[in-house]
């Protein structure tokens, strides 16, 4: 057999293995999708929709270099980290440009990487390369800076350089220092350190025991290269609660912390995003592609979207740690990144996605579609349970198969005690778990309603089987037995 012919057949064979993985939506991008339970991509209608692409900024501007941070305000002004200019900039809604920021306390910025800007407009740079944290007024005075602690408390392992930031309802920041595995440091209001929240460690690993007891020297060095999960972005709501992705894990790569550094989101031990599905073709083979979340974009119902760097895909999930849709992806054309590092949601809804290759900013519109689901879920969460069984049936109507609307129909269902309706909810979304959780309720209103009739039931068969015993003793006797 020729070559090319064995090439052509081997072709053939991976476009097959490919196809039966879930390739075709990966590939083809022709549709939002969500995941089966077995990780099968099921096709979903259209979430969001491209609305622009924002590359040039005007003259005074020019163009980005290597950007790395994005926040949006309430009244939807739009603040840049423009790194490899070493710059911060404010844009208004209609993208004209508002200050730009080059200097602090007298000292050029250096690499910023991250932004907060709190209720009043204050902007908060992390310096990275000044090692610093500085604060500037809404009309681009300094204010103050925050650096190392003087703490016996603080590693001095690690150097002070702040790459993500948030502050919290009582005015502390919280800070993502580089390669810092401690969780995030802590300053107050006057730079003292308040101490280390949520730490990030290597999982146990049995085999890592067993290199430890018999690998040579050089495999243990190659051991003890392994890096730990690192916290890549976090947001932190009014209520004080605490949204974070971290990297380098493939599980818990979303999680929800507590004002003292607990998990308590609902879906712990789980992974987010896909390990399957998503592929690069290699010389010698396939290349599966791992999720590597790098920021997050939380609305003020808890609808949470992350964005994925190695994709390029945005996953949209709930408060409860439900997939709701997932779009986007790599190219080169709208609606596509390269290297996207930042996500970010305005006050209407809308997604903007920062790209650091290209400089460009790609804001995504919800559809129709996506906003009825999110009014669903608001619903929901108010305690409005049996209207929130509306929205749900309408969305059905446009798609049949999204199996998010069958098991937010019967979470609503279970509220208000319809277990029979809500069994057949979640059979319809082949939810397992929520079907077996209204069987349940089921068997015990059963109970409930029967207990009395069936506790009769059962003392007139226990007085039956006695009455039966003491017979067949009695003929026993008399036989003599």
């Amino acid at each position: 057999m020729g070559r090319s012919r064995k090439r052509w057949i081997m072709g053939l064979v991976l476009l097959g293995i490919l196809a039966g993985a879930g390739w075709p939506a990966a590939a083809m991008g022709a549709s939002d999708y969500i995941l089966a339970p077995n990780g099968r991509r099921v096709p979903v209608a259209k979430t969001y929709t491209l609305d622009r692409v924002q590359i040039f900024f005007g003259k005074e501007v020019g163009p980005l270099a290597s950007p790395s941070h994005m926040v949006i305000d309430r009244e939807d002004n739009i603040y840049l980290a423009d790194s490899g200019n070493n710059r911060v900039l404010k844009f208004n809604a209609d993208w004209e440009i508002q200050l730009v920021i080059t200097e602090a306390d007298g000292r050029p910025l250096r690499n910023p990487q991250g932004l907060y800007v709190d209720e009043y407009g204050y902007i908060f740079i992390a310096d990275t390369d000044n090692n610093r944290i500085v604060n500037i007024a809404p009309t681009g005075e300094y204010v103050e800076s925050f650096v190392k602690p003087e703490s016996a408390l603080y590693d001095s392992r690690y150097a002070f350089r702040p790459m993500r930031l948030s502050i919290d309802p009582v005015g502390q920041i919280y800070m993502i220092n580089l390669e810092d595995y401690h969780g995030f440091v802590i300053l107050d209001a006057e730079n003292n350190f308040r101490g280390y929240v949520a730490p990030t460690r290597l999982p146990y690993s049995f085999l890592d025991k067993l290199i430890e007891y018999f690998a040579t020297p050089e495999q243990k060095e190659r051991l003890a290269k392994r890096m730990p999960p690192i916290h890549s972005s976090l947001s932190i709501c009014e209520r004080g609660t605490i949204y974070s992705t971290t990297r380098r894990t493939g599980i818990d790569q979303l999680k929800r912390f507590s004002n003292i550094g607990v998990n308590i989101f609902p879906k712990q031990g789980s992974s987010f995003g896909e390990t399957r599905g998503d592929y690069v073709l290699r010389r010698f083979g396939v290349e599966v592609l791992e999720p590597d979340f790098v920021d997050l974009a939380v609305d003020p119902m808890g609808v949470i979207s992350l964005l994925d760097r190695t994709t390029g895909k945005v996953y949209q999930y709930d408060n409860d740690g439900m997939l709701l849709g997932v779009f986007a992806g790599k190219g080169t054309w709208g609606g596509k990144f390269i290297s996207p590092v930042s996500i970010a949601q305005d006050s209407r809804g809308a997604l903007h996605v920062l790209d650091s290759h290209s400089g460009a900013i790609h804001v995504f519109q919800p559809t129709a579609f996506i906003r009825k689901v999110h009014d669903a879920l608001a619903l929901y969460y108010a305690g409005k349970y049996e209207e929130a069984v509306g929205p749900w049936q309408e969305i059905l109507a446009i798609d049949p198969n999204y199996s998010v609307a069958h098991i937010g129909m019967g979470k609503a269902y279970m509220k208000q005690e319809r277990w029979q309706e809500a069994m057949d909810a979640y059979k319809a979304a082949d939810d397992r778990t929520g079907y077996s959780a209204a069987f349940r309720e089921i068997r015990k209103a059963f109970f409930r309603q029967y207990f009395g009739l069936l506790l009769l039931l059962a003392m007139v068969l226990l007085a039956g089987a006695a009455r039966g015993f003491v017979l067949l003793r009695k003929a026993q006797r008399s036989q003599g037995i």
